[in-house]
């Protein structure tokens, strides 16, 4: 499993970890803020798993419904667990 660690605040004193699943793979990512946008996101996301933005198509069951937009600003909970559907291959 990989960990990415991301942003800063004041709002936690503990990292947020977030749990992707892509396909079989399972990555911990931890945010030190609990509400980013959607690009903030999905940068980080292509950090990990190597998938552009442009690809990438991210899902979280109680965060927000359908597929997270660039614009869209989302407040994460402790072990919320996002969907990445896209392939890193062009």
């Amino acid at each position: 499993m990989a960990a990415l660690m991301v942003g800063r605040s004041s709002n936690i004193s503990t990292p947020l970890s977030i749990l992707l699943k892509w396909g079989k793979q399972r990555f911990t990512i931890k945010l030190m803020e609990c509400e980013i946008t959607g690009r903030s996101l999905k940068e980080q996301v292509a950090e990990v798993t190597g998938v552009p933005l442009d690809r990438q198509k991210l899902m979280c069951k109680n965060a927000w419904k359908g597929v997270l937009k660039d614009d869209e600003s989302v407040r994460l909970k402790r072990r919320s667990i996002l969907t990445l559907v896209g392939t890193a291959d062009v």
